[in-house]
């Protein structure tokens, strides 16, 4: 048998763009299939990062002849200064050099006027000429600026308003030079070019190179956006369909419902909206999960007592699921303690085993990520309006529910990073906070109008997937009419069954049920049909069959969903789609089974 040849519709998620994702089979695009959410969201990309989105904020990041950009003290582009004097960093002569203007003795600048608020990270390519020093200044209203060598390659005064200030070299004296603030309305950005140092005189017609402006908002500078006219964002913004690598492989088609983080500054715990006690945050103190330099640590204050970050967030009764990434410094154990459940009880994460210790939720779950980070998770169900969540590190394993006590050493403790709180009995992809919740909407991937695709009297449904979590009635794959009336679903239940269902004018015509799934698993799925005979498989075993009803006639099925989204009835368990494929006839049992074998 020939998967390729056999079949009317492939989808494996490897090509796709915005709202799209192609199908491998037909080739002429028939077959690509819909896909929407209509918010940003994250992934876990190929190299096993957590990427959401970015922006550069800057307009004409290369031009800075133009007029967005405000020249001070500055000889006029073209004479003193020169536009694409230079190759720049990625190789091409477009680097421009500002020079000091004639008769000056304060260095020269160009400037960008931006209202934000938040922490941003401003960074720029510099390169020496005759003046060796770049200095950043931000903010309107004072003086707040910091200097960088670019002979030398370092930090020449770092302003205290200013935080994670970096000088990096990208080879042939370029350097590429950052730094993160909090900024308010009309904020000014300066970039400064033409002063030897802090206190020292300088004297006219000596200038740098620069090149690449970027303003984001992020605590660290990422990967430099190119913009002209307009800011420019890349990475899972809406519609975008995510090719998620959780856990390595291939990539597979992530699908989830709608979530939002009630959990504020999810990735500032020095931010006043966590509470500390007993211990201090170390801001930015190492690498994240998402691979720059963002992650927090809990750093103890030396006090025999126990040492936490906390806060209280308001919450309605329901099942709620909270989750943290943390990685291991001097200590290895991680406690999430809350009182959804009425009272305070703990969770124990051993972050070097990668192992739950102990539970006192309902239930608990830790995940590996890149560079030794594991995302610690609790779920439990509440009749409060108010839930704490507090996370604690400790030196011992904790097996109990007390609160973890014991002389703490300054500066000892573990790093973290993402803290998320939803109404959920699992945790979802990472959704980012700063000064208030963040929603991410609900995936949908489908195709209209391919009755010729889909077997009417006969045929087969496949679908390979991973199972995020359970959730009360979830659909990897089904084809349908577009409404209840006729349809063939293959779903998944909280329970832990998968189910094949067959429904037309006359009623359900045939239910076949699989039982054992689980959280994590991958399940190769195929249900076949043609009238008085129908079988599902799933990992390559025939788990059920049924001998009597009937199909469908003419072009009654003309839609393929990857989740229930017309009609949205349901709620859609997170899952993450491998492979899907329509067979227009009815495969024999064997090639059944060889299709659906892992």
């Amino acid at each position: 048998m020939s998967l390729y040849t056999d079949a009317s519709l492939i989808m494996y998620p490897s090509g796709y763009k915005e709202d799209k994702i192609y199908s491998l089979k037909p080739t002429d695009g028939s077959g690509d299939l819909t896909f929407t959410r209509a918010s940003t969201a994250t992934r876990v990309n190929a190299e096993g990062l957590i990427e959401g989105v970015r922006t550069n904020l800057i307009t004409y990041s290369e031009q800075f002849d133009n007029a967005a950009w405000v020249k001070t003290r500055l000889n006029a582009f073209g004479s003193g200064s020169i536009v694409n004097a230079i190759e720049a960093p990625d190789g091409t002569t477009s680097a421009d050099y500002i020079q000091q203007e004639t008769g000056q003795t304060t260095g020269g600048a160009v400037s960008v006027n931006l209202s934000i608020s938040g922490v941003h990270s401003w960074s720029v390519f510099a390169k020496a000429s005759e003046f060796e020093f770049l200095a950043l200044r931000t903010r309107s209203a004072t003086l707040t600026i910091s200097y960088f060598d670019l002979t030398n390659g370092t930090i020449a005064l770092a302003d205290p308003d200013h935080s994670n200030l970096k000088i990096t070299s990208f080879g042939n004296g370029w350097y590429r030079c950052s730094l993160s603030d909090e900024g308010g309305a009309l904020a000014n950005r300066f970039i400064v070019g033409g002063r030897d140092g802090a206190n020292e005189t300088v004297t006219p017609e000596r200038g740098v190179y620069i090149w690449g402006a970027q303003l984001e908002a992020s605590v660290s500078a990422t990967e430099y956006i190119p913009t002209t006219t307009t800011a420019v964002s890349v990475g899972m913004l809406a519609d975008v369909p995510r090719i998620d690598y959780t856990g390595g492989g291939c990539g597979k088609l992530l699908l989830e419902s709608q979530r939002t983080n009630l959990a504020i500054y999810s990735s500032e715990f020095d931010n006043a909206a966590w509470a500390k006690e007993n211990i201090t945050i170390l801001a930015n103190d190492t690498t994240s999960p998402d691979g720059t330099t963002n992650a927090d640590k809990i750093s103890e204050l030396g006090t025999n007592t126990y040492h936490a970050l906390s806060r209280a967030i308001n919450i309605s009764a329901g099942t709620y699921t909270i989750s943290i990434f943390a990685k291991s410094d001097e200590r290895n154990y991680l406690i999430i303690r809350s009182n959804l459940s009425g009272s305070n009880v703990n969770t124990t994460f051993d972050l070097l085993n990668g192992i739950v210790t102990y539970n006192g939720h309902t239930s608990a779950s830790i995940e590996s990520y890149s560079n030794n980070w594991y995302r610690c998770t609790i779920t439990s169900t509440s009749s409060l309006t108010s839930v704490n969540a507090a996370f604690l590190p400790s030196n011992t394993n904790v097996t109990n529910n007390n609160l973890p006590t014991y002389l703490g050493v300054v500066g000892s403790g573990l790093h973290i990073y993402g803290a998320q709180l939803e109404a959920s009995s699992y945790p979802t992809s990472y959704i980012p906070t700063t000064s208030t919740a963040v929603t991410r909407l609900a995936d949908a991937c489908s195709k209209t109008g391919i009755s010729s695709l889909i077997g009417q009297t006969e045929g087969v449904l496949f679908v390979d997937f991973t199972i995020n979590s359970l959730a009360d009635f979830g659909t990897p794959l089904s084809v349908n009419d577009g409404s209840t009336a006729n349809y063939i679903w293959l779903t998944i239940f909280a329970n832990g069954n998968l189910r094949a269902e067959l429904f037309n004018s006359s009623g359900v015509q045939a239910t076949i049920t699989y039982t054992g799934a689980v959280v994590g698993g991958r399940y190769k799925m195929a249900f076949a049909y043609k009238t008085n005979d129908f079988a599902m498989y799933v990992n390559g075993s025939q788990v059920g069959i049924a001998t009597s009803g009937t199909t469908f006639s003419g072009t009654t099925l003309s839609r393929i969903d990857n989740d229930i989204t017309n009609p949205a009835l349901y709620s859609l368990a997170s899952q993450s789609i491998n492979q899907t494929a329509l067979f227009p006839t009815r495969l024999t049992n064997t090639q059944l089974a060889t299709l659906t074998t892992i």
